[in-house]
Protein backbone atom coordinates (compact mmCIF):
# COMPACT_ATOMS: atom_id res chain seq x y z
CA UNK A 1 0.00 0.00 0.00
CA UNK A 2 2.87 2.35 0.76
CA UNK A 3 4.55 1.64 -2.56
CA UNK A 4 1.27 2.34 -4.38
CA UNK A 5 0.65 5.55 -2.41
CA UNK A 6 -2.56 4.08 -1.04
CA UNK A 7 -2.89 5.98 2.24
CA UNK A 8 -6.69 5.57 2.32
CA UNK A 9 -6.38 1.79 2.77
CA UNK A 10 -3.42 2.07 5.10
CA UNK A 11 -5.31 4.12 7.69
CA UNK A 12 -7.92 2.70 10.08
CA UNK A 13 -11.18 2.34 8.08
CA UNK A 14 -13.30 3.55 11.01
CA UNK A 15 -11.84 7.03 10.47
CA UNK A 16 -13.93 7.08 7.27
CA UNK A 17 -11.43 9.29 5.46
CA UNK A 18 -11.54 11.97 8.15
CA UNK A 19 -7.79 12.46 8.61
CA UNK A 20 -4.99 14.68 7.37
CA UNK A 21 -3.25 12.89 4.49
CA UNK A 22 0.07 14.59 5.22
CA UNK A 23 -0.05 13.59 8.89
CA UNK A 24 -0.99 10.02 7.94
CA UNK A 25 1.98 9.77 5.59
CA UNK A 26 4.25 11.23 8.25
CA UNK A 27 3.03 8.64 10.77
CA UNK A 28 3.53 5.85 8.22
CA UNK A 29 7.10 7.05 7.61
CA UNK A 30 7.76 7.18 11.34
CA UNK A 31 6.43 3.64 11.76
CA UNK A 32 8.52 2.38 8.85
CA UNK A 33 11.66 3.99 10.27
CA UNK A 34 11.04 2.20 13.59
CA UNK A 35 11.27 -1.25 12.02
CA UNK A 36 14.41 -0.84 9.96
CA UNK A 37 16.64 -3.93 10.16
CA UNK A 38 19.53 -2.25 11.96
CA UNK A 39 19.06 -0.54 15.32
CA UNK A 40 21.54 2.13 14.22
CA UNK A 41 19.14 3.09 11.40
CA UNK A 42 16.11 3.42 13.69
CA UNK A 43 15.24 6.70 15.44
CA UNK A 44 15.36 6.88 19.22
CA UNK A 45 12.04 7.05 21.05
CA UNK A 46 12.43 10.71 21.99
CA UNK A 47 12.63 11.56 18.28
CA UNK A 48 9.63 9.36 17.49
CA UNK A 49 7.63 10.99 20.28
CA UNK A 50 8.51 14.50 19.07
CA UNK A 51 7.47 13.60 15.52
CA UNK A 52 4.16 12.09 16.65
CA UNK A 53 3.43 15.15 18.83
CA UNK A 54 4.00 17.31 15.77
CA UNK A 55 1.46 15.22 13.85
CA UNK A 56 -1.08 15.71 16.64
CA UNK A 57 -0.41 19.45 16.77
CA UNK A 58 -0.98 19.64 13.02
CA UNK A 59 -4.33 17.90 13.42
CA UNK A 60 -5.33 20.22 16.27
CA UNK A 61 -4.50 23.32 14.21
CA UNK A 62 -4.81 22.65 10.46
CA UNK A 63 -3.36 26.11 9.73
CA UNK A 64 -0.10 25.10 11.42
CA UNK A 65 2.64 24.55 8.86
CA UNK A 66 3.48 20.91 8.42
CA UNK A 67 7.18 20.00 8.45
CA UNK A 68 7.94 17.06 6.21
CA UNK A 69 11.71 17.25 6.42
CA UNK A 70 12.13 16.16 10.03
CA UNK A 71 12.13 12.45 9.19
CA UNK A 72 14.80 12.67 6.54
CA UNK A 73 14.24 9.23 5.07
CA UNK A 74 11.64 8.98 2.33
CA UNK A 75 9.14 6.14 2.10
CA UNK A 76 10.86 4.85 -1.02
CA UNK A 77 14.24 4.88 0.77
CA UNK A 78 12.73 2.86 3.61
CA UNK A 79 11.22 0.39 1.16
CA UNK A 80 14.58 -0.04 -0.55
CA UNK A 81 16.05 -1.00 2.82
CA UNK A 82 13.76 -4.01 2.97
CA UNK A 83 10.40 -2.78 4.27
CA UNK A 84 7.47 -3.75 2.10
Amino acid sequence: MVERGDIQNLVEPRLEGQFNDNAAWKIAKIAMSCVLPSAAQRPDMSHVLAELKECLATKADPRRPYRTESINTSSSDLLKRGLH
